[in-house]
């Protein structure tokens, strides 16, 4: 089973579910805004209980872009985390980058980049 039918069953799952189908055309929307708000988490700091609300919002926009298939996007809202998040807070902020920072790097410029793959084999504006 590739991705595509993996987003494909997650899509029919959120059409079923009345919540989800509300907030799937909002996923890019919600995507974008959640990652620069953690722009400004990881930068000046929102409070620890605020930090985990727009990572969770976070996390639910990534997953509403890859129900609608939307790859370009989701490299887009994985790459802003990845490179602005992760890569500056660590260099700029804390003036060091430790393992943690590139394991994270990593891992979402990984990501970001599968997702862009992906869109460019599918050519899915």
């Amino acid at each position: 089973m590739g991705i595509e039918q993996v987003g494909a069953v997650f899509n029919k799952y959120c059409q079923d579910h009345i919540m989800l189908k509300m907030m799937l055309p909002l996923g890019m929307p919600i995507l974008i805004i959640m990652a620069a708000l953690q722009v400004v988490h990881h930068l000046r700091g929102l409070g620890s209980i605020a930090g985990t609300i727009v990572y969770i919002c976070y996390i639910l926009g990534i997953l509403l872009v890859f129900a609608e298939a939307q790859y370009r996007g989701l490299a887009l809202g994985m790459g802003i985390y990845s490179l602005v998040i992760v890569f500056l807070r660590s260099l700029i902020q804390l003036h060091r980058f430790n393992l943690s920072a590139m394991i994270y790097l990593l891992l979402w410029s990984f990501f970001a980049y599968m997702a862009y793959k992906k869109s460019i084999q599918l050519n899915i504006n």
